[in-house]
């Protein structure tokens, strides 16, 4: 990674002995064998990938790599709202033409919504899509 940021550029053909010092190692070079014993076996007993999720191995680059950081999604606890997504304050009482969607809603980061990435774009898009169709009733009454 250090040498990603001072260079700007990994070699294209960066070997996975390269990518290990970037990396660190910290069990790079047991997870990338693992994980090719089991793309060439079709079962992953580790993970669970599905054999048609196992269709490359990491052997022949050309190889990237970049260091990430894990991020809270949203705010836990949000705010409450009716069934149509409409702000509701400390008394429960509408707060007119004020919506919430997405992570911003009451009890959408419970047990089973995980810190996933990607995982709550789903509620996003379609509450998002809710609130405008409301909002948009809200403006034209």
């Amino acid at each position: 990674y250090h040498d990603i940021m001072a260079t700007g550029a990994l070699p294209k053909e960066a070997p996975t002995s390269t990518m290990r010092r970037i990396v660190g190692g910290g069990g790079f070079t047991e997870t990338v064998d693992n994980f090719n014993g089991n793309v060439k076996a079709g079962k992953d007993d580790e993970y669970f990938k599905s054999a048609e999720d196992l269709l490359w191995t990491v052997e022949k680059g050309p190889f990237y790599v970049t260091k990430g950081y894990n991020a809270v999604l949203g705010a836990l606890g949000g705010v409450n709202v009716t069934e149509k997504l409409e702000v509701l304050d400390k008394s429960d009482k509408v707060l007119q033409g004020l919506y919430a969607t997405g992570n911003n809603l009451s009890g959408i980061s419970v047990a089973a919504y995980g810190n996933v990435e990607g995982v709550g774009l789903s509620t996003a898009l379609t509450t998002g899509r809710l609130a405008g169709k409301y909002a948009a009733e809200y403006a034209t009454k």
